[in-house]
Formats: C-alpha cells, sequence, structure tokens
C-alpha cells in the first residue's frame, strides 16, 4: 500500500476512534482534578453526539443490511424491537465506533448492500454528526481550558497536561481530516478529480 493510501486510510479508521477514546480520558481527568464543571460539560458533549450516534446506528440496523446480520443473532424475530436495537447500538454509539460498525455492517451485505451504504451516504452521515456535535465542541472546550488555565506550558508541570494537549491534536486532525474528505467527495461528485489523497500535500495542507 502505498503511503498516501495509508495515510488516508489510518485518517478514516483509527483516527475517530482515538479521538474518542482521548476525550473520555480528559472528561475523567476532569473528575479527578475536580474541575466539575469542565467535566461535566465534557461528559454533556460526549452522551449528546454519542446518543444521536446511538439512534442514527439504531435506525440502520432495523434497516435491511442490519436486519441481514442480526438474523445470525437472533432468529426469532425480536431483532426489530426498537428498544433491543437501541440498547445493541448505545455501546458502539457512546464509545464513537458507530462508523466502524456501519463499514461492517457494508462488508456483511455484500452486494445486497442498500445504495445508502455502497455510495457512503451513512458513514458520510456519521461523519458529519461526529464533526458538529463532538469533534468541534470538544477542541473548543479543551482548547480553552488548556489555554486559560495554562494547561499547554510544559515548564509547569503542576498544571501541564499531556493528555489534554494529546487530546486536542487529535481532535483538530480528526476535524481536518473529515473536512478533506466532504471537500474530495464533492469534487467528485461533478466528475472533478481530487488534487490529491490525504497523504499527499494538498492533503496534508487541506487537513492541517
Amino acid at each position: 500500500m502505498r503511503l498516501p493510501a495509508f495515510l488516508g486510510l489510518l485518517g478514516s479508521l483509527v483516527l475517530p476512534e482515538l479521538d474518542a477514546v482521548s476525550d473520555w480520558l480528559v472528561t475523567l481527568e476532569f473528575y479527578e482534578g475536580g474541575d466539575m464543571g469542565w467535566f461535566e460539560a465534557s461528559l454533556t458533549v460526549l452522551l449528546v453526539s454519542g446518543g444521536l450516534a446511538t439512534l442514527l446506528l439504531a435506525l440502520v440496523f432495523s434497516g435491511d443490511a442490519g436486519a441481514e446480520c442480526c438474523r445470525s443473532l437472533d432468529r426469532r424475530g425480536t431483532c426489530g424491537s426498537k428498544l433491543l436495537l437501541v440498547l445493541l447500538a448505545a455501546p458502539f454509539g457512546l464509545s464513537g465506533l458507530a462508523p466502524v460498525v456501519v463499514a461492517a455492517l457494508t462488508l456483511c451485505a455484500g452486494e445486497r448492500a442498500s445504495a445508502e451504504f455502497k455510495d457512503g451516504s451513512l458513514m458520510k452521515g456519521f461523519k458529519a454528526l461526529e464533526l458538529v456535535f463532538e469533534a468541534l465542541p470538544q477542541s473548543i472546550l479543551q482548547a480553552y481550558v488548556a489555554i486559560a488555565y495554562g494547561r499547554l506550558n510544559p515548564s509547569d508541570p503542576e498544571h501541564f497536561s499531556r493528555l489534554l494537549c494529546f487530546s486536542i491534536c487529535v481532535s483538530l486532525l480528526g476535524a481536518g481530516a473529515t473536512c478533506f474528505g466532504f471537500e474530495g467527495a464533492f469534487r467528485n461528485a461533478g466528475g472533478k478529480q481530487v488534487v490529491g489523497g490525504a497523504g499527499s500535500r494538498y492533503g496534508i495542507a487541506t487537513i492541517l
């Protein structure tokens, strides 16, 4: 696999999950540090974005591709229960793994996958939801805390937070990669080729 393609795959699959994990860890760090106001704000963002992802993923499970995979787990048809679908989707939605599940369902359905799966519309929906309700709000919140409370100064070990710095960088890179993906999709929609992949000079400059 060429380096640009590998970097594009890395940005699409690894960054979102790494972003979700780092955001939860920062939220726990706020709690352990006694910053209850920031803990509640960060937790609210995670729960709202995770709740929306859970509901959207439950709708995906109720579709043909989801039913096809659910059938092997429950042959009596109770997989169609709305409450069960929400409970099934909750761990993935709240943990930020919803896009991975959508990709797995697409592979599971194969040729039987609907047009929304094949053309990536569902994946784009999850990416847009993640960008608007999780990545950008968390980036703004964490950046404000980091700057206002001196968490970015390595010379002040008492307040410096490596985890917070790492989380901000991952969130911004993830948001940049998502925006680049949408930009490339719009270019290709009109029959225009994207200037370069995520690993190209154009892609790196656009993401950053």
